[in-house]
């Protein structure tokens, strides 16, 4: 349920979340709190440090306490004797938590002015400052604090007895222990939590479209989907009193339009989110005893809330404003949506102009489409520049120059190869630009077209520009990706099918079969990723790429009768053919040494079984270093 990211969020990003699939480990409801709690405080005392489990325990032992009985006054004295600053200053806030719910409101105030100055805060801690606090608000207070300053998931007693401190209260803000937010959550949430992360994985890629609104809202919205997902969890009966989410703009209808890639990420979100909600229902009605109807309004609202912490604040200049310029555009054609554009968020200018585009290939306004592309090509989009920075002094603030006009352009044919032929032999005789320009991806339109496995635009794209078939992409600057040197090829490689391969290897082969990309990967390493073709077909594919001729690295098998899929991605690089060679002297001096060598061998086996899931999953350096580790630790 877990995954890292790496360039999309921060994205970096950061980590969606991480909840424990257990609320459990504690004393049972019935156990005197305050005796369990005197354990962690007797061992601060002696000296040993009060652990992420030490504060999970203790506000489970307080919220489940039937008659919770004020004692805690007399460890008070005994703080002085904690010499870690740490665990002083937690023991000081357990200690002054425990007298807020007990009741003793004035001497928890008491006790925080005594060690203010010996107690850490970030600059969201509220910590009380006078008698004027109710309990509630110091219980809220001391749970903030522990949020902020602390490393412990939030146990599931804490949600049940305390949920309007626990939705209302939990800061959103603060410190980077942001970022390690937990809750736990009972037995039976991991099934539908491994779809609901699947989902939001896509929609956090969905998130921040410009890329100028980042940082600190990534620790919201990870916290703000937790404490929805915890209080559906526990309170499903009081969700509706807390969340009442509103129907908006569908963001991803927008977002979409942004081409292909796009396009499959908000079919395959919306999917998931069907399959998430249908899940969810279940449980509610299972679980909670819910109608079923009462379920689906509960999980309805639970689903657009989740969209509306990812959209809402991370994307809240965009989904209005591309609502209005998709109707301008519709009712009065692009010219009139472009000039509109200063009226929107001025750095989002790049992704308004590609909207537009694609705005007008999704309603299949061709005309209207070739003009467009003419205006981005031509000397008139440096007029449209020149406005913006009379507006803003500069148009740099729109990370808009005079290269983004062919770079737009470059997209939306990229994009029109890809989805519509049609669309593409409309226009292709019409449009003043230069092919060898490259769009986003760092793609020329044949490679959109072979990316997409569409057949009929590469023909297209071949009679009317031979030249571009030779394009290769290129590295350095910002928007270039790691690994580039790719080319029509290797996205026919690996994307599509039998017939659109053979005539790419027909008319490229001898120029790129012999050659790799810039992190070493040859034709038969793309072959390997390739799920469109058929054993057969790829068998004649190998051969085809073979008879051209290409430089074969020495793995653990001889390469040059590689045919399966995880053969072909082995001798698809030097540096993946010496690590399956490791892997194999591994292997062997395991079962050299293993008391049980068939146990060796079976274990071997089985990890060879899901070796092509796990590569195309996590990469082939990650699985197979993780495998040669696994080996080797067996035989120490």
């Amino acid at each position: 349920m877990k995954k890292v990211f790496g360039a999309l969020i921060l994205l970096a990003i950061l980590p969606l979340g991480s909840v424990s699939a257990q609320d459990g480990g504690y004393a049972p409801a019935t156990q005197n709190a305050q005796s369990s709690a005197d354990r962690v405080l007797q061992n601060a005392v002696a000296g040993q440090p009060i652990s992420a489990n030490d504060v999970e325990a203790f506000l489970h032992w307080m919220s489940v306490s039937e008659e919770p009985v004020g004692d805690y006054e007399r460890w008070i004295p005994s703080l002085e004797g904690i010499d870690d600053g740490d665990t002083k200053s937690r023991a000081i806030i357990l200690v002054a938590l425990g007298l807020a719910v007990t009741g003793e409101t004035t001497r928890s105030v008491q006790l925080i002015e005594r060690y203010r100055d010996q107690i850490p805060t970030t600059y969201m801690d509220d910590l009380p400052d006078s008698y004027s606090y109710t309990d509630r608000e110091m219980i809220a207070a001391y749970y903030g604090w522990l949020i902020n300053n602390t490393d412990f998931s939030v146990p599931g007693a804490f949600v049940k007895a305390y949920p309007d401190i626990f939705f209302n209260e939990t800061p959103y803000w603060g410190s980077t222990r942001d970022a390690f937010f937990q809750v736990s959550l009972p037995e039976g949430s991991g099934e539908w939590l491994e779809v609901y992360f699947a989902w939001a994985r896509l929609l956090n890629d969905v998130i921040n479209p410009a890329g100028v609104f980042i940082g600190s809202m990534y620790n919201m919205v990870h916290k703000t989907n937790l404490k929805n997902i915890a209080l559906l969890e526990y309170r499903p009966d009081l969700y509706a009193n807390y969340v009442n989410a509103q129907d908006s703009s569908d963001w991803l209808d927008y977002w979409k339009l942004l081409g292909p890639y796009e396009a499959r990420v908000a079919s395959d979100a919306d999917r998931l989110e069907k399959e998430m909600e249908r899940l969810l229902v279940e449980r509610l009605v299972d679980r909670h005893y819910f109608t079923e109807d009462k379920a689906k309004a509960l999980v309805n609202t639970f689903s657009h809330q989740i969209q509306s912490s990812f959209f809402g604040v991370a994307n809240e200049r965009y989904p209005e404003p591309t609502k209005r310029l998709t109707e301008i555009a519709a009712a009065s054609g692009w010219a009139k949506a472009v000039s509109s554009i200063s009226n929107f968020y001025p750095k989002a200018a790049v992704f308004q102009l590609q909207i537009i585009g694609g705005y007008l290939i999704s309603k299949g306004e061709f005309r209207e489409l070739e003009g467009y592309i003419n205006w981005l090509s031509d000397g008139n989009f440096d007029e449209f520049l020149k406005v913006l920075s009379e507006l803003y002094d500069g148009s740099s603030i729109y990370y808009a120059d005079g290269r983004t006009g062919q770079a737009v352009a470059a997209t939306l044919l990229g994009n029109l190869a890809a989805e519509d032929s049609q669309g593409l032999r409309a226009i292709i005789e019409w449009v003043k630009f230069d092919y060898q320009q490259w769009g986003a991806f760092n793609k020329t339109p044949v490679m959109y077209a072979a990316h997409h496995n569409n057949f009929e635009s590469y023909k297209l794209l071949r009679k009317a520009h031979p030249n571009l078939l030779e394009s290769t992409t290129v590295g350095g600057g910002t928007d270039a990706p790691e690994i580039y040197d790719r080319n029509v090829l290797t996205y026919a490689l690996e994307n599509a099918e039998f017939d659109f391969v053979s005539a790419v290897l027909g008319d490229v082969g001898d120029l790129f079969v012999p050659k790799t990309d810039s992190a070493g990967r040859n034709a038969l390493f793309y072959l390997g990723l390739n799920e469109k073709v058929s054993e057969k077909e790829r068998k004649e594919l190998v051969g085809m790429i073979q008879s051209i001729g290409l430089s074969l690295p020495e793995a653990s098998f001889d390469c040059s009768l590689a045919q399966r899929r995880i053969e072909l991605l082995t001798c698809g690089s030097s540096e993946f053919a010496a690590l399956d060679k490791e892997l194999s002297s591994a292997y062997f001096a395991a079962r050299e040494k293993a008391d049980d060598p068939k146990a060796v061998l079976n274990g071997q086996r089985r990890w060879l079984s899901g070796a092509l899931a796990c590569v195309v999953e996590d990469g082939f350096e990650n699985c197979y270093s993780s495998r040669i580790w696994e080996l080797e630790r067996a035989t120490e």
